[in-house]
């Protein structure tokens, strides 16, 4: 199918304008070439119109496809989060259902925000009843998740600035610095904040990117 939008619509006028402007540049005695020229110009116009409105399309199909296919996905989300939970049921080794918590959380982050904030209380309450460090510092980055993908960024900022990473692994570390960084990022994006604000949030922005940096580590 083909069809204009409006952006196309926009190339369309821009090219009779120049058209226009490129007939008043010639003579009447060059109108011969002028045409060709017109001619060949809006074939290069109508191309790019005709590629964008087929890409478009492609697009569209896409969507449409994965909108039909849609309860499928659901259905084979769901199964694989029953067997997970089957899992986490005869569990007995706490720290074993701790990983398998946060298997849940991560997997439901991005498909129930309510199922993953559970988990990541689960987290939290294992993690403690250990008194395992390690443990407890990612329950606490599971929680800032929730709260980043809520909004509260406000609250998430207060628990990552409480956090502290003496004697935590470099894999728990990568998972800090990565959260932190798209936890300032977003502050200064998208939070109403005063330019002195703004300012400590791309300090502290910047110290974590030079703390990845001197452990070998880099985060876009």
């Amino acid at each position: 199918m083909l069809y204009l939008t409006f952006h196309h619509i926009l190339n369309l006028l821009f090219s009779n304008i120049l058209f226009y402007f490129v007939a008043k540049w010639f003579s009447i005695k060059d109108m011969k070439r002028t045409k060709l020229l017109i001619t060949a110009i809006l074939a290069i116009a109508l191309t790019y119109s005709c590629k964008e409105s087929a890409e478009d399309e492609y697009s569209i199909k896409n969507l449409d496809l994965a909108i039909e296919n849609r309860s499928e996905y659901f259905s084979r989300h769901k199964h694989e989060m029953d067997s997970i939970k089957a899992q986490l049921q005869v569990c007995k080794d706490e720290k074993e259902s701790w990983r398998i918590c946060k298997k849940l959380h991560q997997c439901y982050t991005t498909f129930s925000i309510d199922s993953a904030a559970h988990y990541a209380t689960k987290m939290e309450e294992i993690a403690s009843s250990t008194s395992d460090k390690e443990l407890e510092f990612l329950s606490k980055i599971a929680r800032i998740t929730i709260l980043h993908a809520q909004f509260e960024y406000g609250e998430g900022r207060k628990i990552f600035g409480q956090l502290d990473t003496t004697g935590i692994s470099i894999s728990s570390l990568a998972e800090y610095w990565a959260l932190g960084t798209r936890l300032y990022r977003d502050i200064i994006k998208y939070q109403d904040c005063s330019g002195d604000e703004k300012k400590d949030y791309s300090a502290k922005l910047s110290d974590l990117r030079k703390d990845m940096r001197q452990r070998g580590f880099f985060i876009s």
